[in-house]
């Protein structure tokens, strides 16, 4: 795998990561989670568990896709 693969695989992998705390009910980086919804959504509401997960899941779909799953390689 090429560094520039391994790279992005990696950011699209610990954003996924993020993501799924989140759908877990972690307001990190942030102390609560009004604060979070105001950084990230920019109002007062978190969005649901399920939100979460869906956006965890397909960042780790692309993520796995630039890691080179599916056997096309660049």
């Amino acid at each position: 795998m090429r560094r520039t693969s391994f790279l992005g695989a990696t950011a699209l992998g610990t954003v996924a990561a993020l993501h799924a705390a989140w759908g877990l009910g972690s307001p990190w980086p942030m102390a609560t989670p009004a604060e979070l919804a105001d950084v990230a959504a920019g109002n007062d509401h978190v969005p649901d568990p399920a939100a979460c997960f869906a956006v965890a899941g397909a960042l780790t779909a692309a993520a796995a896709l630039v890691a080179g799953a599916g056997g096309q390689s660049f």
